[in-house]
Protein backbone atom coordinates (compact mmCIF):
# COMPACT_ATOMS: atom_id res chain seq x y z
CA UNK A 1 0.00 0.00 0.00
CA UNK A 2 1.24 3.05 -0.84
CA UNK A 3 1.40 5.98 2.04
CA UNK A 4 0.11 8.42 -0.26
CA UNK A 5 -3.00 6.17 -0.46
CA UNK A 6 -6.85 7.52 -0.09
CA UNK A 7 -8.98 6.10 2.35
CA UNK A 8 -12.79 6.35 2.51
CA UNK A 9 -15.44 3.67 3.36
CA UNK A 10 -17.27 3.73 0.23
CA UNK A 11 -15.64 4.02 -3.44
CA UNK A 12 -18.14 4.64 -6.17
CA UNK A 13 -16.85 3.84 -9.42
CA UNK A 14 -18.31 5.74 -11.97
CA UNK A 15 -20.34 9.38 -12.49
CA UNK A 16 -22.68 8.69 -14.31
CA UNK A 17 -26.58 8.87 -13.11
CA UNK A 18 -26.06 5.90 -11.21
CA UNK A 19 -22.47 7.20 -9.33
CA UNK A 20 -24.19 10.45 -9.05
CA UNK A 21 -27.46 9.50 -7.50
CA UNK A 22 -25.10 7.21 -5.36
CA UNK A 23 -23.20 10.79 -4.36
CA UNK A 24 -26.26 12.14 -3.20
CA UNK A 25 -27.44 9.05 -0.86
CA UNK A 26 -24.26 8.86 0.77
CA UNK A 27 -24.42 12.25 1.42
CA UNK A 28 -27.03 11.34 4.14
CA UNK A 29 -25.02 9.01 5.80
CA UNK A 30 -22.04 9.22 8.26
CA UNK A 31 -19.63 7.02 5.66
CA UNK A 32 -16.67 9.01 3.96
CA UNK A 33 -16.64 8.38 0.21
CA UNK A 34 -14.99 9.17 -3.20
CA UNK A 35 -16.42 9.06 -6.77
CA UNK A 36 -13.81 7.79 -9.69
CA UNK A 37 -14.25 8.80 -13.16
CA UNK A 38 -12.33 8.13 -15.93
CA UNK A 39 -13.24 10.39 -18.31
CA UNK A 40 -13.00 14.72 -17.83
CA UNK A 41 -16.34 15.40 -16.75
CA UNK A 42 -19.48 13.63 -15.06
CA UNK A 43 -22.78 12.14 -17.22
CA UNK A 44 -21.66 8.84 -17.86
CA UNK A 45 -23.57 7.43 -20.98
CA UNK A 46 -24.83 11.26 -21.77
CA UNK A 47 -21.40 12.62 -21.58
CA UNK A 48 -19.83 9.77 -24.00
CA UNK A 49 -22.53 9.51 -26.84
CA UNK A 50 -22.00 12.19 -28.87
CA UNK A 51 -23.09 11.00 -32.32
CA UNK A 52 -26.07 12.46 -34.30
CA UNK A 53 -29.30 11.45 -33.57
CA UNK A 54 -28.43 10.67 -30.03
CA UNK A 55 -31.52 10.44 -27.95
CA UNK A 56 -33.62 8.60 -25.11
CA UNK A 57 -35.94 5.79 -26.19
CA UNK A 58 -37.35 5.70 -22.74
CA UNK A 59 -39.72 9.09 -22.24
CA UNK A 60 -38.19 11.82 -20.86
CA UNK A 61 -40.32 12.79 -18.02
CA UNK A 62 -39.79 8.98 -16.49
CA UNK A 63 -36.24 10.25 -16.92
CA UNK A 64 -35.18 12.33 -14.29
CA UNK A 65 -34.36 12.19 -10.52
CA UNK A 66 -36.87 11.90 -8.35
CA UNK A 67 -35.38 12.36 -5.40
CA UNK A 68 -36.21 15.94 -5.37
CA UNK A 69 -39.22 18.11 -5.67
CA UNK A 70 -37.23 21.39 -6.48
CA UNK A 71 -35.51 20.03 -9.48
CA UNK A 72 -38.49 18.60 -10.73
CA UNK A 73 -40.18 22.13 -10.23
CA UNK A 74 -37.29 23.85 -11.83
CA UNK A 75 -36.38 21.97 -14.68
CA UNK A 76 -38.67 22.20 -17.96
CA UNK A 77 -38.19 19.20 -20.54
CA UNK A 78 -38.67 20.10 -24.29
CA UNK A 79 -39.16 16.79 -25.66
CA UNK A 80 -41.01 13.80 -25.61
CA UNK A 81 -38.20 11.91 -25.69
CA UNK A 82 -35.20 13.98 -24.59
CA UNK A 83 -31.80 13.83 -27.45
CA UNK A 84 -28.39 13.78 -25.60
CA UNK A 85 -27.51 17.92 -25.17
CA UNK A 86 -30.32 18.50 -23.43
CA UNK A 87 -29.36 15.16 -20.95
CA UNK A 88 -26.22 16.26 -20.49
CA UNK A 89 -27.19 20.05 -19.77
CA UNK A 90 -30.15 18.37 -17.19
CA UNK A 91 -27.25 16.41 -15.63
CA UNK A 92 -24.56 19.41 -15.30
CA UNK A 93 -28.05 21.60 -14.03
CA UNK A 94 -28.60 19.25 -10.84
CA UNK A 95 -24.72 18.72 -10.58
CA UNK A 96 -24.15 22.69 -10.04
CA UNK A 97 -27.39 22.77 -7.94
CA UNK A 98 -26.05 19.75 -5.61
CA UNK A 99 -22.16 20.53 -6.13
CA UNK A 100 -21.38 16.86 -7.28
CA UNK A 101 -18.47 17.88 -8.34
CA UNK A 102 -16.97 18.07 -5.57
CA UNK A 103 -16.91 14.27 -4.71
CA UNK A 104 -15.68 13.12 -7.84
CA UNK A 105 -11.70 12.54 -8.79
CA UNK A 106 -11.56 12.95 -13.07
CA UNK A 107 -9.52 11.36 -15.08
CA UNK A 108 -8.85 8.55 -12.53
CA UNK A 109 -9.42 4.93 -14.78
CA UNK A 110 -8.95 1.92 -12.11
CA UNK A 111 -7.47 -0.95 -13.57
CA UNK A 112 -7.55 -3.54 -10.07
CA UNK A 113 -9.18 -3.71 -7.35
CA UNK A 114 -7.84 -6.52 -4.90
CA UNK A 115 -9.22 -7.81 -1.64
CA UNK A 116 -7.06 -7.76 1.31
CA UNK A 117 -8.08 -10.41 3.79
CA UNK A 118 -6.13 -9.21 6.66
CA UNK A 119 -7.61 -5.90 6.65
CA UNK A 120 -10.94 -6.18 5.12
CA UNK A 121 -11.00 -3.84 2.58
CA UNK A 122 -10.06 -3.38 -1.06
CA UNK A 123 -6.89 -1.33 -2.44
CA UNK A 124 -7.93 0.23 -6.41
CA UNK A 125 -5.05 1.25 -8.30
CA UNK A 126 -5.50 3.38 -11.43
CA UNK A 127 -3.58 2.64 -14.58
CA UNK A 128 -0.69 4.54 -14.42
CA UNK A 129 0.26 2.78 -11.30
CA UNK A 130 0.73 5.74 -8.93
CA UNK A 131 -2.72 6.46 -7.37
CA UNK A 132 -4.36 3.97 -4.96
CA UNK A 133 -7.56 4.39 -3.13
CA UNK A 134 -8.88 2.01 0.06
CA UNK A 135 -11.88 1.38 0.63
CA UNK A 136 -13.94 -0.59 2.63
CA UNK A 137 -16.94 -1.27 0.16
CA UNK A 138 -16.84 -0.52 -3.51
CA UNK A 139 -19.78 0.40 -5.30
CA UNK A 140 -19.48 -0.44 -9.09
CA UNK A 141 -21.70 2.33 -11.31
CA UNK A 142 -20.53 1.76 -14.60
CA UNK A 143 -23.46 1.11 -16.54
CA UNK A 144 -24.22 -1.74 -18.48
CA UNK A 145 -23.13 -0.37 -21.78
CA UNK A 146 -20.01 1.42 -21.28
CA UNK A 147 -17.34 -1.13 -23.09
CA UNK A 148 -17.22 -0.63 -26.99
CA UNK A 149 -17.37 -3.98 -28.72
CA UNK A 150 -15.29 -3.50 -32.42
CA UNK A 151 -15.64 -5.95 -35.07
CA UNK A 152 -13.28 -8.52 -35.93
CA UNK A 153 -11.71 -7.90 -39.21
CA UNK A 154 -8.14 -8.41 -40.23
CA UNK A 155 -6.64 -4.51 -41.28
CA UNK A 156 -8.72 -2.40 -39.15
CA UNK A 157 -5.49 -0.13 -38.22
CA UNK A 158 -4.65 0.22 -41.94
CA UNK A 159 -7.40 2.42 -42.79
CA UNK A 160 -5.86 5.94 -43.37
CA UNK A 161 -9.75 8.21 -43.06
CA UNK A 162 -11.55 8.82 -39.62
CA UNK A 163 -12.75 5.90 -37.79
CA UNK A 164 -14.64 6.02 -34.43
CA UNK A 165 -17.15 3.73 -32.65
CA UNK A 166 -20.15 5.68 -31.86
CA UNK A 167 -19.48 6.18 -28.02
CA UNK A 168 -16.18 8.09 -29.17
CA UNK A 169 -17.76 10.10 -31.38
CA UNK A 170 -16.42 14.34 -31.36
CA UNK A 171 -16.34 16.88 -33.13
CA UNK A 172 -14.02 15.56 -35.74
CA UNK A 173 -16.92 13.51 -37.50
CA UNK A 174 -19.63 16.42 -37.48
CA UNK A 175 -18.71 17.79 -40.79
CA UNK A 176 -19.90 14.88 -42.76
CA UNK A 177 -21.17 16.64 -45.82
CA UNK A 178 -19.08 15.56 -49.10
CA UNK A 179 -17.64 12.60 -47.36
CA UNK A 180 -18.10 9.32 -48.44
CA UNK A 181 -19.74 7.42 -44.77
CA UNK A 182 -19.86 4.14 -44.02
CA UNK A 183 -21.84 2.78 -41.01
CA UNK A 184 -21.44 -0.62 -39.56
CA UNK A 185 -24.43 -2.19 -37.98
CA UNK A 186 -27.87 -1.39 -37.78
CA UNK A 187 -29.06 -1.74 -34.13
CA UNK A 188 -30.56 0.83 -31.41
CA UNK A 189 -27.22 3.26 -32.24
CA UNK A 190 -26.72 2.97 -35.51
CA UNK A 191 -30.61 3.07 -36.56
CA UNK A 192 -30.28 6.63 -34.42
CA UNK A 193 -26.87 7.34 -36.49
CA UNK A 194 -27.78 6.00 -40.19
CA UNK A 195 -31.06 8.41 -39.83
CA UNK A 196 -29.04 12.13 -39.19
CA UNK A 197 -26.20 11.09 -41.64
CA UNK A 198 -28.58 9.95 -44.57
CA UNK A 199 -29.97 13.73 -44.16
CA UNK A 200 -26.53 15.33 -44.57
CA UNK A 201 -25.21 16.10 -48.26
CA UNK A 202 -22.62 12.91 -47.90
CA UNK A 203 -22.94 9.18 -49.68
CA UNK A 204 -23.79 6.84 -47.00
CA UNK A 205 -23.22 3.40 -47.05
CA UNK A 206 -25.07 1.03 -44.32
CA UNK A 207 -23.39 -2.57 -43.50
CA UNK A 208 -25.53 -4.33 -42.01
CA UNK A 209 -24.77 -7.87 -40.37
CA UNK A 210 -28.32 -8.76 -39.33
CA UNK A 211 -31.26 -6.65 -39.34
CA UNK A 212 -33.07 -5.54 -36.30
CA UNK A 213 -36.58 -4.92 -35.80
CA UNK A 214 -37.30 -1.22 -34.78
CA UNK A 215 -40.94 0.72 -34.20
CA UNK A 216 -41.83 4.35 -34.69
CA UNK A 217 -40.08 6.43 -31.69
CA UNK A 218 -43.35 9.01 -32.09
CA UNK A 219 -41.07 12.33 -30.73
CA UNK A 220 -42.59 15.52 -30.38
CA UNK A 221 -42.60 18.35 -28.02
CA UNK A 222 -44.27 18.05 -24.84
CA UNK A 223 -47.57 19.81 -24.08
CA UNK A 224 -47.92 21.61 -20.52
CA UNK A 225 -50.24 18.63 -19.32
CA UNK A 226 -48.16 16.45 -20.26
CA UNK A 227 -44.99 18.25 -18.46
CA UNK A 228 -47.37 18.78 -15.07
CA UNK A 229 -47.44 14.97 -14.77
CA UNK A 230 -44.07 15.00 -13.35
CA UNK A 231 -43.91 18.34 -11.01
CA UNK A 232 -45.81 18.09 -7.07
CA UNK A 233 -48.44 15.62 -6.46
CA UNK A 234 -48.36 14.49 -10.20
CA UNK A 235 -45.14 13.81 -9.90
CA UNK A 236 -45.30 11.91 -6.67
CA UNK A 237 -48.38 9.72 -8.31
CA UNK A 238 -46.26 9.07 -11.82
CA UNK A 239 -43.25 7.45 -9.87
CA UNK A 240 -45.20 5.23 -7.53
CA UNK A 241 -47.04 4.19 -10.96
CA UNK A 242 -43.97 3.43 -12.73
CA UNK A 243 -42.63 1.48 -9.45
CA UNK A 244 -45.47 -0.96 -10.44
CA UNK A 245 -45.15 -1.50 -14.23
CA UNK A 246 -42.55 -4.20 -15.32
CA UNK A 247 -39.80 -2.19 -16.10
CA UNK A 248 -40.60 0.63 -14.71
CA UNK A 249 -41.36 2.29 -18.33
CA UNK A 250 -44.70 4.21 -18.46
CA UNK A 251 -45.92 1.06 -20.51
CA UNK A 252 -47.58 -1.81 -18.70
CA UNK A 253 -47.73 -5.51 -20.69
CA UNK A 254 -51.28 -6.78 -21.10
CA UNK A 255 -51.00 -9.95 -18.52
CA UNK A 256 -54.51 -11.11 -18.47
CA UNK A 257 -55.69 -12.95 -22.34
CA UNK A 258 -53.83 -13.26 -25.35
CA UNK A 259 -53.33 -11.51 -28.66
CA UNK A 260 -55.08 -15.05 -29.90
CA UNK A 261 -58.25 -14.22 -27.62
CA UNK A 262 -59.14 -11.38 -30.43
CA UNK A 263 -60.08 -11.75 -33.72
CA UNK A 264 -58.15 -10.96 -37.26
CA UNK A 265 -59.64 -7.25 -37.40
CA UNK A 266 -59.19 -6.54 -33.41
CA UNK A 267 -55.73 -8.29 -33.30
CA UNK A 268 -54.97 -5.68 -36.24
CA UNK A 269 -56.74 -2.62 -35.01
CA UNK A 270 -54.76 -2.90 -31.38
CA UNK A 271 -51.05 -3.52 -32.96
CA UNK A 272 -51.85 -0.64 -35.53
CA UNK A 273 -52.54 1.40 -32.19
CA UNK A 274 -49.43 0.15 -30.34
CA UNK A 275 -47.18 0.53 -33.30
CA UNK A 276 -48.25 4.10 -34.02
CA UNK A 277 -48.05 5.25 -29.73
CA UNK A 278 -44.92 6.33 -28.47
CA UNK A 279 -41.99 4.45 -27.23
CA UNK A 280 -42.01 1.17 -26.14
CA UNK A 281 -45.92 0.67 -26.89
CA UNK A 282 -45.13 -1.81 -29.32
CA UNK A 283 -43.01 -3.97 -27.35
CA UNK A 284 -43.91 -3.75 -23.63
CA UNK A 285 -46.93 -2.08 -24.49
CA UNK A 286 -49.11 -5.32 -25.93
CA UNK A 287 -49.91 -8.76 -24.78
CA UNK A 288 -47.46 -10.95 -23.14
CA UNK A 289 -48.28 -13.54 -24.67
CA UNK A 290 -46.19 -11.71 -28.12
CA UNK A 291 -42.85 -12.87 -26.56
CA UNK A 292 -43.87 -16.23 -24.78
CA UNK A 293 -46.28 -17.97 -27.25
CA UNK A 294 -45.14 -18.60 -30.96
CA UNK A 295 -48.08 -17.97 -32.70
CA UNK A 296 -49.26 -14.48 -31.16
CA UNK A 297 -45.75 -13.26 -32.03
CA UNK A 298 -45.63 -14.84 -35.13
CA UNK A 299 -48.49 -12.19 -35.63
CA UNK A 300 -46.81 -9.69 -34.29
CA UNK A 301 -43.70 -10.26 -36.68
CA UNK A 302 -45.85 -10.48 -39.56
CA UNK A 303 -47.63 -7.04 -39.05
CA UNK A 304 -44.61 -5.34 -38.26
CA UNK A 305 -42.91 -6.85 -41.12
CA UNK A 306 -45.74 -5.52 -43.67
CA UNK A 307 -44.76 -2.06 -42.01
CA UNK A 308 -41.30 -1.82 -42.98
CA UNK A 309 -42.13 -3.29 -46.75
CA UNK A 310 -45.02 -0.46 -46.86
CA UNK A 311 -42.18 2.24 -45.97
CA UNK A 312 -39.24 1.14 -48.26
CA UNK A 313 -39.51 1.78 -51.77
CA UNK A 314 -37.14 -1.35 -53.08
CA UNK A 315 -38.88 -4.49 -52.11
CA UNK A 316 -35.98 -6.16 -52.32
CA UNK A 317 -34.07 -3.74 -49.83
CA UNK A 318 -37.23 -4.18 -47.91
CA UNK A 319 -36.89 -7.70 -47.76
CA UNK A 320 -33.04 -7.37 -46.47
CA UNK A 321 -34.19 -4.86 -43.73
CA UNK A 322 -36.51 -7.69 -42.42
CA UNK A 323 -35.06 -10.03 -40.01
CA UNK A 324 -35.84 -13.40 -41.02
CA UNK A 325 -33.38 -15.17 -37.88
CA UNK A 326 -35.72 -14.11 -35.07
CA UNK A 327 -39.33 -12.88 -33.99
CA UNK A 328 -40.35 -8.95 -33.23
CA UNK A 329 -39.53 -8.18 -29.83
CA UNK A 330 -36.87 -11.57 -28.97
CA UNK A 331 -34.49 -8.95 -28.85
CA UNK A 332 -34.40 -5.40 -27.50
CA UNK A 333 -36.25 -2.98 -29.62
CA UNK A 334 -34.65 -0.13 -31.42
CA UNK A 335 -36.72 3.29 -31.45
CA UNK A 336 -36.57 4.96 -34.84
CA UNK A 337 -37.85 8.46 -36.57
CA UNK A 338 -37.68 8.14 -40.21
CA UNK A 339 -35.12 5.06 -40.42
CA UNK A 340 -36.81 3.01 -43.60
CA UNK A 341 -37.38 6.37 -45.36
CA UNK A 342 -33.64 6.61 -45.06
CA UNK A 343 -32.94 3.67 -47.55
CA UNK A 344 -35.19 5.65 -50.51
CA UNK A 345 -32.65 8.44 -50.19
CA UNK A 346 -30.49 8.43 -53.74
CA UNK A 347 -27.71 9.25 -51.29
CA UNK A 348 -27.92 5.52 -48.72
CA UNK A 349 -26.86 2.19 -49.73
CA UNK A 350 -27.40 -0.90 -48.08
CA UNK A 351 -24.34 -3.28 -48.01
CA UNK A 352 -26.00 -6.89 -46.95
CA UNK A 353 -22.57 -8.37 -45.36
CA UNK A 354 -25.12 -12.25 -45.18
CA UNK A 355 -25.17 -12.26 -48.93
CA UNK A 356 -21.33 -10.29 -49.30
CA UNK A 357 -19.08 -10.73 -46.22
CA UNK A 358 -16.07 -8.15 -45.41
CA UNK A 359 -12.92 -9.88 -46.38
CA UNK A 360 -10.50 -7.24 -44.90
CA UNK A 361 -10.31 -3.01 -43.87
CA UNK A 362 -8.02 -1.52 -46.34
CA UNK A 363 -5.94 1.98 -46.27
CA UNK A 364 -9.15 3.36 -48.88
CA UNK A 365 -11.98 1.18 -47.06
CA UNK A 366 -13.38 -2.12 -46.96
CA UNK A 367 -13.35 -4.84 -49.26
CA UNK A 368 -16.05 -7.52 -48.91
CA UNK A 369 -16.32 -10.22 -51.36
CA UNK A 370 -18.26 -8.46 -53.91
CA UNK A 371 -15.94 -5.43 -54.30
CA UNK A 372 -13.62 -2.91 -52.85
CA UNK A 373 -15.23 -0.04 -50.81
CA UNK A 374 -13.54 3.70 -50.59
CA UNK A 375 -14.69 5.59 -47.64
CA UNK A 376 -13.25 8.63 -45.70
CA UNK A 377 -14.81 8.14 -42.69
CA UNK A 378 -16.02 4.54 -40.61
CA UNK A 379 -18.45 4.59 -37.61
CA UNK A 380 -18.81 1.66 -35.83
CA UNK A 381 -22.01 1.15 -34.49
CA UNK A 382 -20.98 -2.56 -33.67
CA UNK A 383 -22.70 -1.95 -29.72
CA UNK A 384 -21.29 -3.09 -26.35
CA UNK A 385 -19.86 -6.03 -24.42
CA UNK A 386 -22.83 -5.56 -21.77
CA UNK A 387 -23.68 -5.85 -18.42
CA UNK A 388 -20.57 -7.80 -18.17
CA UNK A 389 -17.78 -5.66 -19.65
CA UNK A 390 -17.29 -2.68 -16.89
CA UNK A 391 -16.06 -5.81 -14.68
CA UNK A 392 -13.77 -7.44 -17.64
CA UNK A 393 -12.15 -4.04 -18.05
CA UNK A 394 -10.75 -3.63 -14.32
CA UNK A 395 -8.67 -6.53 -12.74
CA UNK A 396 -10.71 -7.33 -10.05
CA UNK A 397 -9.10 -9.89 -7.57
CA UNK A 398 -11.03 -11.31 -4.27
CA UNK A 399 -10.63 -14.18 -2.12
CA UNK A 400 -7.74 -16.26 -2.16
CA UNK A 401 -6.53 -14.83 -5.28
CA UNK A 402 -9.30 -15.71 -7.69
CA UNK A 403 -10.27 -13.38 -10.02
CA UNK A 404 -13.88 -12.08 -11.00
CA UNK A 405 -12.80 -12.76 -15.10
CA UNK A 406 -11.61 -16.04 -14.11
CA UNK A 407 -15.10 -16.44 -11.33
CA UNK A 408 -17.21 -16.08 -14.39
CA UNK A 409 -15.45 -17.60 -16.94
CA UNK A 410 -18.47 -20.72 -17.13
CA UNK A 411 -20.87 -18.08 -16.30
CA UNK A 412 -22.09 -15.47 -14.86
CA UNK A 413 -22.81 -15.91 -10.94
CA UNK A 414 -23.77 -13.32 -8.15
CA UNK A 415 -26.58 -13.21 -5.92
CA UNK A 416 -29.51 -10.74 -6.76
CA UNK A 417 -27.50 -9.35 -9.23
CA UNK A 418 -26.07 -7.47 -6.51
CA UNK A 419 -22.31 -8.71 -5.49
CA UNK A 420 -20.76 -12.20 -6.50
CA UNK A 421 -19.52 -15.10 -3.84
CA UNK A 422 -16.21 -14.72 -2.95
CA UNK A 423 -15.97 -10.82 -3.54
CA UNK A 424 -16.64 -9.23 -0.29
CA UNK A 425 -18.62 -6.00 0.59
CA UNK A 426 -18.36 -5.36 -3.50
CA UNK A 427 -22.03 -4.14 -4.82
CA UNK A 428 -22.98 -3.86 -8.58
CA UNK A 429 -26.47 -1.88 -8.64
CA UNK A 430 -26.94 -2.65 -12.23
CA UNK A 431 -24.28 -5.54 -12.60
CA UNK A 432 -25.31 -8.84 -14.62
CA UNK A 433 -28.32 -10.59 -13.32
CA UNK A 434 -30.33 -7.76 -11.86
CA UNK A 435 -33.15 -6.49 -12.47
CA UNK A 436 -32.29 -2.91 -13.03
CA UNK A 437 -30.47 -4.08 -16.29
CA UNK A 438 -33.73 -4.38 -18.32
CA UNK A 439 -35.91 -1.32 -16.84
CA UNK A 440 -35.77 2.35 -17.00
CA UNK A 441 -32.46 2.81 -15.59
CA UNK A 442 -33.11 6.19 -13.26
CA UNK A 443 -36.10 4.16 -11.72
CA UNK A 444 -34.00 1.42 -11.23
CA UNK A 445 -30.80 3.19 -10.34
CA UNK A 446 -32.85 4.85 -7.52
CA UNK A 447 -33.93 1.65 -6.12
CA UNK A 448 -30.93 -0.43 -6.27
CA UNK A 449 -28.76 2.47 -5.11
CA UNK A 450 -30.90 3.10 -2.08
CA UNK A 451 -31.03 -0.70 -1.21
CA UNK A 452 -26.72 -0.77 -1.18
CA UNK A 453 -26.40 2.40 0.87
CA UNK A 454 -29.22 0.73 3.54
CA UNK A 455 -27.25 -2.14 3.25
CA UNK A 456 -24.25 -0.73 3.99
CA UNK A 457 -25.65 1.22 6.69
CA UNK A 458 -27.17 -1.44 8.56
CA UNK A 459 -23.71 -3.28 8.31
CA UNK A 460 -22.06 -0.37 9.53
CA UNK A 461 -24.39 -0.10 12.76
CA UNK A 462 -24.11 -3.85 13.76
CA UNK A 463 -20.28 -3.64 13.29
CA UNK A 464 -20.22 -6.47 10.52
CA UNK A 465 -17.17 -6.37 8.91
CA UNK A 466 -17.41 -8.61 5.83
CA UNK A 467 -20.81 -9.76 3.70
CA UNK A 468 -20.98 -11.49 0.70
CA UNK A 469 -23.43 -13.94 -0.58
CA UNK A 470 -23.72 -17.49 0.37
CA UNK A 471 -23.21 -19.59 -2.80
CA UNK A 472 -25.92 -21.58 -2.32
CA UNK A 473 -27.89 -18.90 -2.41
CA UNK A 474 -26.07 -17.35 -5.15
CA UNK A 475 -26.59 -20.61 -7.39
CA UNK A 476 -30.89 -20.62 -6.51
CA UNK A 477 -30.52 -16.88 -8.01
CA UNK A 478 -28.64 -17.76 -11.15
CA UNK A 479 -30.96 -20.38 -11.51
CA UNK A 480 -34.53 -18.33 -10.49
CA UNK A 481 -33.19 -16.32 -13.70
CA UNK A 482 -32.86 -18.93 -15.86
CA UNK A 483 -36.01 -20.19 -15.32
CA UNK A 484 -37.61 -17.03 -15.95
CA UNK A 485 -35.64 -16.83 -19.10
CA UNK A 486 -36.36 -19.96 -20.29
CA UNK A 487 -40.31 -19.37 -20.63
CA UNK A 488 -39.71 -16.59 -22.26
CA UNK A 489 -38.72 -16.69 -26.48
CA UNK A 490 -36.15 -14.06 -26.11
CA UNK A 491 -33.89 -16.58 -24.59
CA UNK A 492 -34.07 -18.63 -27.88
CA UNK A 493 -32.20 -15.66 -29.63
CA UNK A 494 -28.82 -14.54 -29.80
CA UNK A 495 -28.34 -11.15 -28.13
CA UNK A 496 -26.34 -9.11 -25.75
CA UNK A 497 -29.19 -10.30 -23.49
CA UNK A 498 -27.75 -13.02 -23.50
CA UNK A 499 -23.77 -12.33 -24.11
CA UNK A 500 -23.81 -13.75 -27.80
CA UNK A 501 -23.02 -10.41 -29.25
CA UNK A 502 -19.29 -11.34 -27.79
CA UNK A 503 -16.99 -14.19 -29.06
CA UNK A 504 -15.46 -15.62 -25.73
CA UNK A 505 -18.66 -15.70 -23.56
CA UNK A 506 -21.26 -18.83 -22.77
CA UNK A 507 -24.79 -18.38 -23.47
CA UNK A 508 -26.42 -17.30 -20.53
CA UNK A 509 -29.48 -14.45 -19.96
CA UNK A 510 -27.79 -11.86 -17.93
CA UNK A 511 -30.51 -10.04 -16.61
CA UNK A 512 -33.54 -10.72 -14.17
CA UNK A 513 -36.77 -10.79 -16.51
CA UNK A 514 -39.65 -11.31 -13.92
CA UNK A 515 -40.59 -7.73 -13.82
CA UNK A 516 -39.16 -5.26 -11.34
CA UNK A 517 -41.81 -5.33 -8.91
CA UNK A 518 -41.28 -9.08 -8.23
CA UNK A 519 -37.57 -8.19 -8.36
CA UNK A 520 -38.13 -5.22 -5.90
CA UNK A 521 -40.26 -7.31 -3.69
CA UNK A 522 -37.09 -10.01 -3.13
CA UNK A 523 -34.33 -7.16 -2.54
CA UNK A 524 -36.91 -6.05 0.69
CA UNK A 525 -37.05 -9.23 1.81
CA UNK A 526 -33.52 -9.79 1.78
CA UNK A 527 -33.18 -6.62 3.48
CA UNK A 528 -35.71 -6.92 5.99
CA UNK A 529 -34.93 -10.74 7.16
CA UNK A 530 -31.24 -9.37 8.18
CA UNK A 531 -29.45 -10.49 4.36
CA UNK A 532 -30.12 -14.15 5.27
CA UNK A 533 -28.76 -15.05 1.52
CA UNK A 534 -25.50 -13.23 2.85
CA UNK A 535 -22.59 -14.57 5.00
CA UNK A 536 -22.15 -11.99 7.46
CA UNK A 537 -19.08 -11.76 9.46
Amino acid sequence: MMDSAKKFDVVVIGAGVTGLYAIQKLRETKLSFRCIERYEDLGGTWYKNRYPGCTLDSETLSYQFSFSEELLEEWDWQSRFSKQPQLLEYINHAAAKFDWRQDVDFGVHIKSAIWNEQNANWTLTDESGDLEYIAKYIIFATGPLSEPLYPDYPGRDDFQGLQTHSIHWDERFDDLDGKRVAVIGTGATAIQIITEVAKRDCNLSVFQFRPDWATPLGNGLLTDEEKAEFKGEAATRSFDRLKKTFGSFVHEFIEEGSLLDLTREEQQAHLNDRYYSPGFAMWLGSYQSTIMDPEANRIVTNFVADKIRSRVNDPEIAEKLIPKDHGFGLKRVPMESGYYESYNRPNVALVDLLETPIERFTAKGIKTTEKDYEFDVIVYATGFNAFVGPYENIDIIGKSGVSLKEYWADGVKSYLGMTPSGFPNTFMPLGPLNGGTLCNFPRCIERNVDWVINCIQSLEERGVREIEPKPSNEAEWVDVVAEIADQLLLSTVGSWFNGQNTAHRPKQFLAYFGGNPNYYNILDAEAANGYPGFALS
